[in-house]
């Protein structure tokens, strides 16, 4: 599923992003999913650029144990009770993606990578 935002600046892209995506369980974790959505958005001619945002597991409980954020008070312990489900699927997401390391990065830095890789294929 592809879901696209659009409208002008301040419209409420990003408010709606975060809102919609605290609704729904957006992470592949199971390859053959993976597989049938990467393949089809292909054979569409829609190209697909896949990175895996990743940290260690302390990092990952410490950033979700400490996110204060309303829209994820919610999501707390399902994130926390999935984690094992990441860490099951590593091996081939490690594969299948490019692996960009977050750990004790700035989300902004962590955005230009992903365009830099993007731009440069």
């Amino acid at each position: 599923m592809i879901i696209w935002l659009n409208g002008t600046f301040g419209a409420g892209k990003t408010t709606t992003a975060m809102e919609v995506t605290s609704l729904l369980p957006e992470t592949v974790l199971v390859e053959p999913y993976w597989q049938e959505i990467h393949d089809g958005l292909t054979k569409a001619g829609i190209p697909v650029h896949h990175f895996l945002l990743h940290t260690d597991r302390d990092t990952l409980v410490g950033r979700i144990e400490t996110d204060t954020a309303p829209e994820s008070a919610g999501a707390r312990q399902w994130r926390l009770d999935h984690l094992t489900d990441y860490e099951r699927a590593l091996p081939w997401l490690r594969r299948a993606t490019q692996v960009v390391d977050t750990t004790g990065v700035a989300p902004a830095e962590v955005a230009e990578t992903v365009l830099r890789k993007v731009r440069t294929g």
